[in-house]
């Protein structure tokens, strides 16, 4: 991690003569982000043991995220990569959905014979993802239904003495500048999602954290010998300490991330993929290295697998 931060700006300051392969820096980047999620996590960790289920839950959903808000935030800002970031954010969700539960389930069931998990508490967290699909989604949806489409036709060929030959006619969506559904339907539809989502999630928080915490800290289904392991007494790091390595892990990853951003696109044309393929992939997976590594956590300890 050091050497890649010495890496990608020492030059940029004190060497402007030296200058190395984008696509190794981006490699160099990706593989600093392991050690960065490890000490995310250690540091979530130590800080859920000493907190409630539900806490500790809602701290390794926020914190981890963050390194997916620095790195889509990145990107959108360096401009060109809007494609790249969509893709990510869906492939982010599938991985929420598909990838973390089912490495929880395997690790889990590899050390213990049954996992129980809490069906209310996976009830309210399924409606959350689902309301955040919807919400995510439904501008585009509306948009490829509802939106103005053209007829485009591939020129005809007429050639000596032959007969006349036309290519195929395919509707395609105009231009966004130009369709008026988009600007007065969808822009305002864009924006209604994007304050919605934010009120939701601090909804599902008051519910699962507030109004109705008894559904995540249920007793029944929290194991007492897993709580007297991981516990207070069981926490590697005091508060303070997992505070300050959060922080600086949030803040080294910020430096780390603004280079993947200006590496990426050298690295795709190097790799001949596509953005959409990077995004569902690789910018996708990395960030969420920290959440997969805190829920196989979870589940090792037999917390509770819903968290």
């Amino acid at each position: 991690m050091l050497l890649t931060l010495a890496m990608a700006y020492l030059p940029e300051l004190l060497f402007p003569a030296i200058e190395f392969p984008p696509t190794m820096l981006f490699v160099l980047c990706s593989i600093s982000t392991i050690p960065l999620s490890h000490y995310i996590g250690m540091s979530l960790a130590s800080f859920s043991a000493q907190t409630t289920f539900g806490w500790g839950a809602f701290i390794n959903a926020t914190f981890g995220s963050i390194i997916e808000i620095i790195l889509y935030f990145s990107a959108i800002r360096n401009g060109g990569l809007n494609g790249l970031v969509q893709a990510s954010v869906t492939g982010t969700l599938l991985s929420l959905m598909l990838l973390i539960p089912g490495l929880s389930m395997i690790f889990g069931g590899i050390k213990f014979k049954e996992m129980r998990f809490n069906p209310a508490s996976a009830g309210v967290s399924s409606v959350m993802l689902l309301i955040s699909v919807v919400g995510a989604f439904m501008p585009t949806v509306f948009n490829s239904v509802y939106g103005h489409h053209s007829l485009v036709c591939e020129q005809c060929v007429a050639p000596p003495g032959g007969n006349l030959t036309c290519g195929a006619c395919l509707w395609q969506p105009v231009s966004f500048s130009s369709d008026s559904v988009y600007n007065e339907f969808v822009v305002p539809l864009m924006f209604v999602c994007a304050i919605l989502l934010p009120i939701a999630y601090v909804v599902g928080l008051l519910f699962t954290l507030k109004t109705h915490a008894h559904i995540v800290n249920n007793p029944e289904f929290i194991d007492p010998i897993a709580v007297a392991e991981h516990g207070p007494e069981g926490a590697e790091w005091s508060k303070l300490q997992c505070f300050l390595v959060l922080v600086g892990s949030i803040g080294l990853f910020a430096f780390i991330g603004e280079e993947m951003i200006n590496t990426i696109e050298p690295t795709i044309e190097f790799l001949h993929i596509s953005q959409t393929f990077a995004g569902l992939t690789i910018l996708s997976l990395i960030p969420a290295a920290a959440e997969i590594i805190n829920s196989i956590q979870f589940a090792l300890s037999d917390s509770t697998i819903d968290q």
